[in-house]
C-alpha cells in the first residue's frame, strides 16, 4: 500500500546520496539501523509509543547515531520520524537498494535447492540467468529440505519452479481435471 511514498523517500535519498559519491555508504548505513532497530526492542516500543513526543524520538536517534553516520542520512532519518514512517525505514532501504542495483543494470534474486550446487552449477546458473535478463545477476542460494529435487528460483519477482515438488503437484492437478 505504501510501496510508492516508500520509493519516493528512497528516491530522494538516493539522489543525496549520488550526489555525495556515498550510495554504497547509506546503503550499509542504513542496513545496520534496521538491524538495531530489529533488535532492540526497548528502543522500537520507545518509537512506536504515542506519548513520546516526536522530537524525543529525533532526540533518541541523535544520540544514537550523531557523528556515526553521514548529517544527511540523519537528516533523512528525522524526517522519516517526523512523518511517522520510521517504523518503516526497512521498505525505505529496500528500495533504495533497488533503486541502486537498478542504476548498476544489476538484479537480485534467490535460489533454492534440495543439496548446495557446485560452484559450476552456480556460475552456470548465473550465466544463463544473466543472459536471460541482459542483466548482472546476484543469487543468493538457500538450503530448503522440503524440495525432493530440482531447483527453485526466484529473481526480479518471477518464479521458476523447477522442483519436483512442482512437476508432482502439476501431474496431481492435471490428473484430478482429467477425473472430473
Amino acid at each position: 500500500m505504501y510501496d510508492f511514498l516508500d520509493k519516493r523517500y528512497a528516491r530522494a535519498l538516493y539522489e543525496i546520496a549520488k550526489t555525495k559519491n556515498k550510495v554504497e555508504e547509506f546503503l550499509s548505513d542504513l542496513y545496520e539501523i534496521c538491524e538495531v532497530l530489529d533488535k532492540n526492542k526497548k528502543l522500537l516500543k520507545l518509537l512506536k509509543h504515542p506519548e513520546i513526543s516526536i522530537n524525543r524520538k529525533k532526540e533518541i536517534f541523535s544520540n544514537l547515531f550523531k557523528g556515526k553516520i553521514d548529517d544527511e542520512l540523519l537528516t533523512f532519518l528525522y524526517i522519516v520520524i517526523e512523518k511517522g514512517r520510521i517504523l518503516y525505514l526497512r521498505e525505505k532501504l529496500n528500495q533504495l537498494e533497488e533503486i541502486y542495483l537498478e542504476e548498476l543494470n544489476t538484479i537480485k534474486g534467490t535460489v533454492k535447492t534440495k543439496i548446495p550446487l557446485t560452484t559450476k552449477q552456480y556460475d552456470d546458473l548465473v550465466e544463463k540467468l544473466e543472459r536471460k535478463y541482459n542483466k548482472t545477476v546476484l543469487l543468493e542460494t538457500k538450503i530448503d529440505e522440503g524440495i525432493i529435487g530440482g531447483i527453485y528460483i526466484n529473481i526480479n519477482n518471477q518464479i521458476i519452479d523447477g522442483t519436483i515438488n512442482k512437476q508432482y503437484e502439476d501431474l496431481r492437478n492435471n490428473l484430478l481435471k482429467e477425473n472430473k
